[in-house]
């Protein structure tokens, strides 16, 4: 099974420039070896200069500046939390990871089996924003990366604008993995091995609270994303100090994330 890094850049996966820091990025969230060798370039905004250094060098500077939270990929993590500025590329780095843990659990021949779940459980990809509108732009956003991957189109058996529905090899005729979108309200207590929350400190309530925990029943490959711009319900900060190695913290600026020499997927 290709990583993700492998699958972005293969033109039979999900056909995808990444920008440096979004590579960056990924590759400290899925646990995978940051490069030594070639030279990147990253804006640092703040302080007005051009970074030019390898992947390893440059993420150990983001994290002395307090842009990243670690600076190792010594692992892979299982919650990710994104604060960037508007037009920087959110909603679409965390459409590439919802993907991506589509295909994961996809490739495993029996989902219901590997996760200790009862046969015909449904298996859930949670995704909600500020408004029903952003949900579903969010999970169109999903739908374009899975239309250019061969494989992951042979499993859809259903499609509306608020779910997608697969199978997997161990049950060809009922639905057990599905792509949904909506509220807290209509999404809480659903199993849920991927949760996607973005723009969340504009939803009112405690959306992390509410669904972040339906992801601890899958043996520790639950993901939890958490991605805004700053805002008025201070979700990051309850989370500055916080040391678990499960956490990946990032704080990112417009051309850090997204320079004007690569275009989205």
């Amino acid at each position: 099974m290709q990583n993700i890094i492998e699958i972005c850049e293969d033109k039979n996966g999900f056909d995808i420039e990444l920008s440096p820091f979004k590579k960056i990025v990924l590759k400290l969230f899925y646990g995978l070896e940051l490069d030594d060798i070639n030279i990147i370039e990253i804006a640092d905004e703040g302080n007005g200069f051009l970074l030019h250094s390898t992947e390893k060098e440059a993420a150990k500077y983001l994290q002395e500046k307090g842009f990243l939270s670690c600076c190792e990929s010594n692992k892979e993590k299982t919650r990710l939390f994104l604060n960037a500025s508007r037009q920087a590329g959110k909603s679409f780095l965390g459409a590439v990871i919802v993907a991506y843990e589509l295909y994961k659990v996809l490739n495993i021949s029996n989902p219901c089996l590997y996760y200790n779940l009862p046969q015909g459980s449904k298996i859930s990809f949670t995704m909600i924003g500020s408004s029903l509108n952003q949900s579903q732009h969010n999970m169109a956003n999903v739908a374009k990366i899975i239309r250019k991957n061969k494989f992951l189109q042979s499993k859809i058996i259903g499609y509306t604008v608020d779910k997608i529905t697969f199978t997997s090899d161990s049950d060809i005729t009922k639905p057990t993995i599905e792509l949904i979108c909506g509220s807290i309200n209509s999404l809480r207590g659903i199993n849920s091995i991927c949760v996607y929350i973005d723009e969340i400190e504009f939803i009112s309530g405690d959306p992390y609270s509410c669904l972040a925990p339906s992801t601890n029943g899958f043996s520790g490959d639950g993901k939890v994303i958490c991605f805004s711009t700053p805002g008025i319900h201070s979700f990051f900060s309850r989370f500055e100090k916080e040391t678990d190695e499960n956490l990946l913290s990032i704080k990112a600026g417009l051309l850090m994330m997204n320079p004007p020499t690569f275009k989205q997927g």
